[in-house]
């Protein structure tokens, strides 16, 4: 059996100045677009509980700001039957408030035409990234290779909710090398849940689980 990839790590970003603050869509009109859908096809990428793909692996990285005591802290704790954990302060700087939960495994997901996950958290915002990382790095030169398709959650819930986000709801914030969306569904390699509100000092916490993507048709 294959173990599962998860890997913890804080985004590095050099071109700060660029960064916009998108918002897409509130949740609830999404989850209101899909109550007359049925699932035709289904993939889980990975469920805490009961598995997934890819291989497993943890990393912290504490040679962001050379070590300060201000970067961003986190820690990570999983729970039998509730997914996983990230908890979070961030720091003072571009260089510091940025802290992500990364699920990795290489496979092409164009057959799909959403991403659906339980998530409950702090309140705070959270960003949901598509990332191809190797297509990406190859095909830009860091850091413009980072401006990443992603969705931005205004409030994470307080209690255990289902999301269901459909690929075109994911955008690029403008800043980076422009990337096609197909691109990087067919070369798709992680998702990543990145604490988004960039506000210096922010504590918070959100927990993931059961994440699969699905295609989604409209009932008969």
């Amino acid at each position: 059996m294959k173990k599962i990839l998860i890997f913890f790590n804080f985004f590095l970003l050099f071109s700060c100045k660029h960064l916009t603050d998108p918002f897409g869509a509130g949740m609830d009109k999404i989850s209101d677009s899909v109550t007359d859908t049925i699932i035709v096809n289904e993939m889980v990428y990975e469920d805490f509980d009961g598995g997934g793909i890819g291989t497993s692996w943890a990393n912290f990285d504490d040679r962001l700001n050379n070590g300060n005591s201000y970067s961003t802290q986190f820690s990570i704790t999983g729970y039998s039957g509730s997914g996983v954990r990230l908890q979070y302060q961030l720091g003072p700087d571009y260089v510091s408030r940025y802290a992500f939960l990364s699920i990795v495994s290489p496979v092409d997901i164009s057959k799909y035409n959403a991403v659906q996950f339980k998530m409950k958290g702090s309140g705070n915002k959270v960003r949901v990234i598509l990332r191809a990382d190797t297509f990406q790095n190859s095909n830009a030169p860091s850091p413009s290779s980072y401006d990443d398709y992603g969705y931005v959650i205004g409030n994470s819930s307080s209690s255990w909710k289902e999301y269901t986000i459909f690929f075109k709801d994911f955008v690029q914030e403008g800043w980076g090398a422009k990337f096609n969306l197909d691109d990087i569904l067919v070369n798709f390699d992680r998702i990543q849940f990145k604490a988004a509100s960039m506000i210096s000092g922010e504590t918070g916490f959100f927990d993931v689980d059961d994440v699969k993507f699905v295609y989604l048709q409209k009932k008969r």
